[in-house]
């Protein structure tokens, strides 16, 4: 399954714990991502994640945007260097 959006309108993380769901059937504890695109609901995701995967994911993020904000950063930087030279 593939959903692709430029943005959503709303993201929210839900922690599940883990449950017992019937005859002895334990179901792990569970991230759920909700992707919402507003009113309607048209292209809204859920997507749910062990806590393993969302340990993963974090860590994944956290670098993200780390980098995107060392980028902007040096952007910003050039364009000081850029108007002090014009």
């Amino acid at each position: 399954m593939t959903v692709s959006s430029c943005s959503f309108e709303d993201v929210n993380a839900e922690y599940h714990p883990a449950r017992d769901i019937g005859d002895g059937l334990i179901v792990g504890a569970t991230v759920w991502v909700d992707l919402e695109n507003g009113p309607g609901g048209i292209g809204d995701a859920r997507l749910v994640l062990s806590i393993e995967n969302a340990r993963t994911l974090a860590e994944s993020l956290t670098q993200i945007v780390m980098l995107h904000d060392a980028a902007e950063h040096a952007a910003a930087e050039r364009a000081a260097v850029q108007a002090e030279a014009a």
